[in-house]
């Protein structure tokens, strides 16, 4: 038996640009942490991502196409309000762009998954 699918908000139902959020491959991370740990000129904080700027809604229906699955149910954000908790509706409200390119270019790091399609696909 399957579980029913969690909806999502679709992107032509908010009105306002849907929170991009910020994604890393576990390799990757565990890699650009082992690179700043060796590295003696590593100074301060780095931002690990993978760069790619889609939305949550974008990336959940990459998955599921990956995963040849059907797309999560796409609602507006009126219809989430009473369904979703409030952690989740939080999350809808915030967008967070960082660069990685001090990582990229300060260590001369190399991300392996910048894509959805190969971290998932794997």
């Amino acid at each position: 038996m399957t579980q029913p699918r969690a909806p999502i908000v679709g992107c032509g139902y908010v009105g306002i640009p849907l929170a991009h959020a910020l994604r890393v491959h576990v390799d990757d991370l565990v890699s650009a942490c082992i690179a700043v740990a060796k590295s003696v000129d590593a100074r301060g904080f780095y931002n690990v991502t993978d760069g790619n700027n889609i939305s949550s809604t974008e990336f959940m229906h990459r998955v599921a196409s990956i995963a040849n699955l059907p797309s999560a149910v796409e609602i507006s954000l009126a219809q989430a309000r009473p369904e979703f908790r409030a952690e989740r509706l939080s999350f809808l409200n915030e967008s967070r762009r960082v660069s990685n390119k001090r990582l990229l270019t300060e260590l001369s790091f190399y991300l392996h998954y910048v894509d959805v399609g190969i971290g998932v696909s794997l």
